[in-house]
C-alpha cells in the first residue's frame, strides 16, 4: 500500500475496477465459483450468485441497507472526472448523482439525487436514506430520502460543509459533521423531527471532529484531531461528562487524509455496540477495539475493508483475499482469494454482499457469497 494516500482511495483505484481515460483496461474481475466449491485451506463450501452491476463513481463504495434489500450508490456523469477532495468541499459535485436499486441482476435503478450528491447514510430500518447535496449555488443540504412515500426531504442547516451523516439506532437523529470552513468540521445533531441542529460533543482543544457512529442513542464514538495527536473518541449526550479518549490513532489531520479509519468499512460497530473495527495506518490493518476493556485485535496486514457477521465474527478483505476473523480467538480463516469488498452481513444465514471489480471500467460486480462451513 502506498503511504501518506487514504486506504480507501486504493480501494477505489485501478485495481479495483476505475480506469481513467487512456489508462490501460482493469485486470479481469476474479473467478466467482457459482456452484459449491470447497476452499483447500478452510474446508468451507462456498456459492456466489451474481447480483448485478453498479457504477464505481471513484469516490464511495455502494451502501447496502441494512435488511440487505436496496444498494444505493453514486454516478459520475460521463466524461466528467471528480477529485475525492470535492466530497469535503462540494468542488465537482455537480457531476454526482445518487440513485438505489434492489439487490439484485434485475434491480432498475431508481434516481434519488440528481446532481451534487455525496455520502449516501441507510437507516437502521432501511426506510430513510440519508445524503448531503451542494447546489449550483454552493448551498449544503443535508437530505432525507424516504422509501416508503418516495419524498426527499431538504434541509439547509446553515453550515457550508457537511460531511458523513449517520443515523441513530432508533432513526431519531443524525449526527453529522460539518463547517463553514474546510478541516475545521465539528459534530452537530440533527433532529429530523424539528429540522433542529444541536452543538454535538465539546471541541475544547480539538481542532477537528469527524465520522461520528452510534453506539446506542446516545453514545457517539468518533475520531478527533487534537493539539497532542489524533484520537478515537466517545461521547454521551446529556452526561455532563468530557468524551472520553479510547485511543490514539496515526492518521492525517485532514478530513481527506483521515477518512482512511473508516471508509472501507460497511458499519464499523459490531451488533450491540460493544467493538468497533477501524483502519490504523500504522499497522497497515484494520484493527477491533473492545469498548469495554479497551483490547485490541489487529488483522492481517493490508486489510482495508470488513463487515461484522454477528457480534463476533469480522469478514475482512486485503487486495488478495477475504477472510473471516474472530476478535475472541485470534483465528482468521480464508474464505476466497481475490479482491472482494465485503459490504453486508446476514450472520444467521451466513451470507455476505461483497463488490469487487469489473471488466467494464467504473463499474463493480456485486455478488451474494452463501458459506457453508
Amino acid at each position: 500500500m502506498t503511504r501518506n494516500v487514504p486506504a480507501w482511495v486504493l480501494l477505489l483505484c485501478a485495481g479495483w475496477g476505475c480506469v481513467r481515460q487512456g489508462a490501460s483496461p482493469a485486470p479481469a474481475a476474479p473467478q466467482a465459483p457459482h456452484g459449491w466449491e470447497m476452499m483447500p485451506t478452510t474446508h468451507l463450501r462456498v456459492q456466489l450468485q451474481p447480483l448485478g452491476r453498479v457504477p464505481n463513481s471513484g469516490l464511495q463504495l455502494p451502501a447496502v441497507s441494512p435488511d440487505g434489500e436496496w444498494v444505493a450508490y453514486l454516478q459520475v456523469a460521463p466524461d466528467q472526472e471528480v477529485q475525492p477532495e470535492g466530497l469535503f468541499s462540494g468542488k465537482g459535485l455537480q457531476a454526482v448523482s445518487l440513485s438505489m436499486r434492489r439487490v439484485g441482476a434485475d434491480g432498475t435503478a431508481q434516481g434519488i439525487c440528481t446532481a451534487g450528491a455525496c455520502w449516501p447514510a441507510w437507516s437502521a430500518d432501511s426506510r430513510r436514506l440519508a445524503f448531503v447535496a451542494y447546489q449550483d449555488s454552493g448551498r449544503c443540504e443535508l437530505c432525507i430520502h424516504n422509501l416508503t412515500t418516495g419524498k426527499t426531504r431538504r434541509t439547509a442547516v446553515g453550515l457550508k460543509h457537511l460531511l458523513a451523516p449517520v443515523f441513530s439506532p432508533s432513526g431519531c437523529y443524525l449526527a453529522v459533521a460539518g463547517s463553514n470552513l474546510p478541516d475545521q468540521s465539528q459534530l452537530h445533531i440533527f433532529d429530523p423531527s424539528t429540522a433542529e441542529l444541536q452543538a454535538g460533543p465539546p471541541a475544547k482543544g480539538a481542532h477537528q471532529q469527524l465520522w461520528p457512529h452510534w453506539v446506542d442513542d446516545r453514545t457517539l464514538v468518533y475520531l478527533a484531531h487534537e493539539d497532542d495527536g489524533s484520537f478515537l473518541c466517545r461521547w454521551t449526550r446529556g452526561s455532563g461528562v468530557p468524551p472520553e479518549r479510547l485511543c490514539q490513532v496515526n492518521t492525517s489531520s485532514s478530513a481527506l487524509g483521515s477518512s482512511q479509519v473508516f471508509a472501507g468499512l460497511a458499519g464499523p460497530l459490531s451488533p450491540g455496540g460493544r467493538r468497533l473495527a477501524y483502519y490504523d495506518p500504522a499497522a497497515d490493518a484494520l484493527t477491533l477495539i473492545d469498548l469495554a476493556d479497551g483490547r485490541k485485535h489487529t488483522l492481517k496486514t493490508r486489510t482495508q475493508a470488513g463487515c461484522w457477521m454477528g457480534s463476533r465474527r469480522f469478514a475482512a478483505a486485503t487486495d488478495k483475499e477475504l477472510f473471516v476473523a474472530s476478535p475472541d480467538t485470534s483465528e482468521q480463516a480464508e474464505v476466497m482469494r481475490g479482491p472482494w469488498l465485503p459490504r453486508w452481513a446476514n450472520p444467521e444465514a451466513n451470507q455476505l454482499v461483497l463488490c469487487t471489480r469489473s471488466p467494464e471500467p467504473w463499474t463493480f460486480e456485486l455478488v451474494r457469497l452463501q458459506l457453508n462451513p
